[in-house]
């Protein structure tokens, strides 16, 4: 699609920072956006229960909780989004977006 001139806008999870280059190799331009929001915050938001469910054992392999996850090294952009809301968090990318002449 971009060799057509499109613009793409992907996005990838990567439990592990090995995986990180292998996403970043594989697009022009590419930015790396960290949600970094501490697992106790994620488990208090969770609808699905998920989190309950691993900490009790009946949900095995999830990421951050029995499974690891590596925080990135150098992302382009970290949110906590524990005391940010989602139009304050979209308004951070939007800026990095800018900035880097995305947008």
């Amino acid at each position: 699609m971009t060799s057509c001139g499109a613009t793409c806008r992907p996005g990838w999870a990567s439990p592990s920072r090995t995986g990180i280059p292998t996403c970043a190799g594989s697009a022009t331009g590419y930015l790396e956006i960290h949600i970094a929001t501490p697992l106790e915050e994620c488990a208090r938001r969770d609808v699905k229960g998920l989190y309950a469910k691993a900490a009790t054992g009946e949900l095995i392999g999830m990421t951050g909780v029995d499974d690891p996850y590596e925080e990135p090294d150098k992302p382009d952009l970290r949110l906590d989004t524990t005391g940010l809301d989602v139009p304050a968090a979209a308004q951070r990318v939007v800026d990095l977006l800018t900035e880097r002449g995305v947008m």
